[in-house]
């Protein structure tokens, strides 16, 4: 499959080869998949979904970051996951009626590639290999979830922001915090204080250096130790 002279159309090509329950497929049934993709676009704050609305679309983050909250009783906001480029959500709505429990809002400007849920169920009983690439997605999702919960209840927080550090730098050792400080907190089960006062902490310690939306790893070993 060739991409020339339509942006639109290359834009949904590249989108939908990012996304692991799809790359498997030959070029033309890519293209097959391309001819039910939507592309949306959402502004910085936009949401994408609430919990509460019956939603079986498939949503496929083509550009920007997306976050994935619920809210507790009392109205506190949790984020369960931010969604880069290539991420996916909806997939657990394909094979249910029941109504979503949860939120998705753009972080920053984002681009969307959408597909209906009853059209890609058509796609599945064509290629049934994509439900069990869904499949393998939900698992390695539960298996990080309760890798999360279970740190959440024995690490501490310098534990915690730690982990975080390394699974986010880059080659030359700088992390780029794309997100704000309260849901990076939010995600590890702590403040926004405690966030804060911790990397303060490694800052005084001489284990990392901050500057503005980057964290420069100074001392390797003490992270990876």
């Amino acid at each position: 499959m060739t991409c020339q002279h339509d942006n639109f159309m290359c834009e949904d090509q590249n989108c939908i080869s990012l996304v692991p329950i799809f790359n498997f497929l030959s070029n033309e049934e890519m293209a097959e998949i391309q001819k039910i993709v939507k592309k949306k676009t959402y502004v910085k704050g936009e949401m994408i979904f609430l919990a509460g609305e019956e939603n079986n679309n498939l949503y496929v983050v083509h550009q920007g970051l997306v976050k994935i909250t619920k809210y507790s009783n009392d109205g506190k906001e949790q984020v369960l996951r931010i969604l880069r480029p290539g991420d996916f959500l909806g997939e657990h709505n394909l094979f249910s009626n029941k109504s979503l429990d949860i939120n998705a809002q753009a972080v920053h400007n984002s681009k969307l590639c959408v597909i209906e849920g009853s059209k890609l169920k058509e796609l599945i009983l064509k290629y049934p290999e994509i439900a069990f690439k869904i499949l393998e997605e939900i698992s390695y999702r539960l298996v990080k979830a309760e890798e999360l919960l279970k740190n959440i209840a024995i690490e501490s927080a310098e534990k915690r922001v730690i982990d975080l550090l390394i699974s986010l730098c880059d080659e030359n050792n700088v992390v780029t915090l794309d997100m704000k400080k309260k849901d990076i907190a939010s995600m590890l089960g702590m403040s926004a204080e405690t966030l804060s006062r911790t990397l303060s902490n490694l800052e005084k310690n001489n284990i990392i250096r901050q500057s503005k939306n980057k964290i420069i790893i100074l001392d390797e070993n003490y992270l990876f130790s």
